[in-house]
């Protein structure tokens, strides 16, 4: 719609309203700025899209509530094998080198969020401006290695290309960024409230093959060096990761804060079939000589694969069928003698690769894998699916401190007797439309089993979650 100002344009984003609900524990994902905690949690957004010129302005602020009710918590204390002037808080996650709360306070949340803005100037297929939204990187649809939506968006700057530079060896799609990552509130009592991020995505569409891809992608975070030392770290990521401390002194006080995790992947939908496979191979890792990385390349790696099948019986109507498989944990043995981290961690920040208290990247967790498939029916009045998922929690945490759990908080014998955490969870989901009143109904039903709960042999608990998403979006105004 143009306004009442000649050569600007404003397009509102739809109003959209969640409403979710988890009986017994905090589960969610991919969810942004919102803690799904226990009880009864909600976000609304609206907001608009600017153009003028080359100007593009998008602000979407989010309100945001979490009922925010108590569920039992881990059993170990936060502060068990650290050092005692850590200060840790009692909401943080044991044993885990990374801000990821168990939850995030006693008392209800209510708060406004500044939501997805961003200031940017396109001229052809280039772009730089500034933004809180969130970014994906690589090829899965639901657990990115690096970069999703299921940590709040942060400030940054970027370059890059908005869409597509067409060359002759294809088509070539990149971003370089340089922002701040905050603290939870709930994890070091006394942890450094910023650090920064600085990441590289690449993607490349090469002309001989249709519809394949290849990515590079690389993210890296260190120690907040101020407004005057920003610039100095904007190409940080070109830099290779520090080797391996040899020595006590080393360990304690690296030379280097600033440490990277690095992916690369592919996609190929094969063009007419309706077929398309996807993987990505990532590294937190120190800089390791090729031998080293040939002999134990399970070490400090993610990996995942998946595949989406579409089928059209009718003209009006299809089917997809979707599944991926995704490794976020190391090898268990390799981590009984040999230091590893979980994926989220740094090697000298504790807050590690997370924001506000949240991965980048997948919902899946330290030491996190699962095996999902989803199953959807498409129609022009909307969608109907059902979903199934094994998810292991937190395999590195159990496997790294094995003399622990096996001396201080398990039977010795429990070990061996299968405590992984590890739920098993199905659903159903829908999306209905009413074009006459431009509103979308969109629900979700998820039912989790979660066995041997923080690796507690039969130990066991439930739960349901219930989501409901109202969006009104009248023809012509952005979903």
């Amino acid at each position: 719609m143009q306004s009442w100002l000649s050569g600007v344009q404003i397009t509102p984003y739809a109003p959209t309203f969640m409403e979710t609900e988890n009986s017994d524990l905090a589960m969610g994902g991919n969810d942004g700025a919102l803690w799904q905690g226990r009880g009864r949690n909600q976000w609304m957004s609206l907001g608009f899209h600017l153009e003028m010129g080359a100007l593009k302005i998008d602000a979407r602020p989010y309100f945001i509530y979490s009922e925010n009710l108590d569920f039992p918590m881990h059993p170990i204390d936060p502060e068990t094998l650290l050092p005692e002037d850590m200060n840790m808080s009692q909401m943080a996650e044991p044993l885990v080198r990374a801000d990821l709360p168990q939850r995030f306070g006693s008392k209800t949340i209510n708060r406004l969020d500044a939501g997805l803005f961003s200031a940017r100037v396109e001229v052809n297929s280039f772009t730089f401006g500034i933004s809180k939204s969130s970014m994906w990187s690589g090829p899965s649809y639901e657990n990115p290695l690096l970069l999703g939506n299921q940590a709040p968006g942060f400030w940054h700057g970027h370059v890059g290309t908005g869409a597509p530079l067409q060359t002759a060896v294809g088509g070539i799609y990149s971003r370089l960024f340089w922002g701040k990552l905050e603290d939870s509130g709930y994890f070091m009592k006394d942890a450094e409230a910023h650090r920064y991020v600085n990441g590289l995505i690449l993607v490349w569409q090469p002309w001989f093959a249709k519809g394949l891809e290849f990515g590079f992608h690389r993210v890296g975070i260190g120690r907040w060096p101020g407004t005057a030392g920003a610039m100095e770290t904007w190409f940080d990521v070109f830099r290779m990761n520090p080797r391996e401390p040899e020595t006590a002194e080393e360990w304690e006080s690296p030379e280097d804060d600033f440490f990277a995790k690095t992916s690369m992947s592919m996609r190929y939908a094969v063009p007419g079939a309706g077929f398309e496979f996807y993987a990505e191979y990532g590294r937190n890792d120190y800089r390791r000589s090729l031998r080293d990385w040939f002999l134990e390349p399970e070490i400090n790696r993610a990996h995942l694969f998946g595949f989406v099948k579409r089928f059209e019986p009718h003209p009006r109507h299809w089917f997809t069928a979707r599944a991926e498989l995704v490794m976020l944990e190391n090898n268990a043995t390799a981590s009984t003698y040999r230091p590893t981290r979980t994926w989220f961690e740094h090697p000298s920040i504790y807050g590690g690769f997370t924001h506000q208290g949240q991965t980048l990247g997948s919902s899946l967790g330290p030491g996190g894998s699962t095996q999902q498939a989803v199953l959807r029916w498409y129609h022009p009045f909307g969608m109907l699916g059902v979903r199934g998922a094994r998810v292991v929690h937190n395999n590195d945490r159990l496997e790294t401190y094995r003399n622990y759990y096996m001396t201080e908080f398990l039977r010795k014998w429990d070990l061996h007797a299968k405590v992984h955490m590890v739920e098993m969870n199905y659903g159903l989901e829908g999306v209905f439309f009413v074009p006459s009143v431009g509103l979308e109904i969109q629900f979700n039903v998820l039912k989790s089993r979660v066995e041997n709960i923080y690796n507690q042999r039969e130990v066991d608990m439930d739960n349901l979650r219930t989501e409901i998403v109202l969006r009104f979006s009248p023809s012509g105004w952005i979903r």
